[in-house]
């Protein structure tokens, strides 16, 4: 069951970016170019927008993010990453993909009135990949909250070390910021050496426990989660480490002031088959509440 198949374009839907602000719910997704399957022109992917007041019937807005047509740090895709809302204005934040470039992953952002139309930063990219730590071509799905407790902002980026085992050096690094225009690169979060790169990472906190939740691509494709008293870590693998089933992929979540509500894609088989390939994007799943389990040790 999906809560909307495709776009009105008949596009697939992927990596999901929920963001809820005065009583509407808000669902940013990546879609590729129609008709397209392989890389490259596979990831040259746009910002799509839909709103819900009840998360059962959704309305379409127009695209809100694009790759630029002239050069520049998006111009081969804007990719997945996270709104805030901060000083009167919404902050997106999002992967730029340029083919060919030293730093062909960079973090950038776009600002906007209305949630309707977004303005990109002349200053992008606001992040590329410090290489004596991390290697220069994982560099993505920015993540950006408040953290109260320690009174800034943070930003978890999916990346890779350049160092160990080649297949298992995926890491969560965090980024720190007064203002969301400086940021410090505090090092890695999680680097468990399991993964080859922990895709659409994010933290929140559900009663006392924070979760770390992150998606696999290597190995059994899943979105997977993690447990700490502090959001800090260090982080413990739960019993039932995943979210859903297998292919409910590269959930994020978003919270109403009350409850915690996840999003996820299933993707399409090549064919329409039951035998075919797996695809990226597809349908996007019933929203799920996210709630403790009453043991996860």
């Amino acid at each position: 069951m999906a809560i909307f198949r495709r776009p009105k374009d008949g596009v697939a839907a992927g990596d999901a970016i929920p963001f809820f602000w005065d009583g509407t719910y808000h669902l940013f997704f990546l879609t590729s170019p129609l008709g397209t399957t392989d890389y490259p022109e596979r990831v040259r992917t746009s910002w799509r927008h839909g709103i819900s007041q009840n998360l059962t019937d959704w309305e379409e807005l127009p695209i809100a993010l694009a790759p630029a047509d002239e050069p520049g740090p998006d111009t081969d895709g804007v990719w997945t990453g996270s709104v805030i809302a901060a000083d009167g204005k919404f902050h997106l934040f999002y992967t730029g993909h340029r083919l060919g470039a030293d730093h062909p992953q960079t973090i950038c952002r776009a600002v906007s009135d209305d949630l309707i139309r977004f303005e990109k930063d002349p200053n992008n990219p606001l992040l590329v990949p410090g290489t004596e730590t991390f290697e220069p071509i994982d560099w993505r799905d920015p993540y950006v909250f408040w953290n109260e407790d320690e009174g800034c902002y943070w930003m978890l980026i999916a990346a890779r070390l350049n160092r160990g085992p080649f297949w298992r050096r995926g890491c969560i690094v965090l980024g720190t910021s007064p203002d969301l225009n400086q940021w410090t690169i505090d090092g890695p979060l999680y680097a468990p050496y399991s993964t080859y790169c922990p895709e659409c990472p994010e933290l929140f906190q559900l009663g006392s426990t924070w979760y770390l939740v992150y998606s696999r691509f290597s190995e059994s494709a899943q979105t997977l989660y993690r447990l700490s008293e502090r959001p800090r870590g260090p982080w413990r693998v739960p019993v039932r480490e995943g979210l859903d089933g297998r292919r409910f992929y590269a959930a994020k979540s978003l919270s109403d002031g009350g409850r915690r509500f996840t999003f996820g894609w299933v993707p399409d088989r090549e064919g329409e088959t039951n035998e075919g390939d797996w695809e990226w994007g597809g349908d996007f799943a019933v929203p799920r509440e996210l709630v403790p389990l009453p043991s996860q040790e």
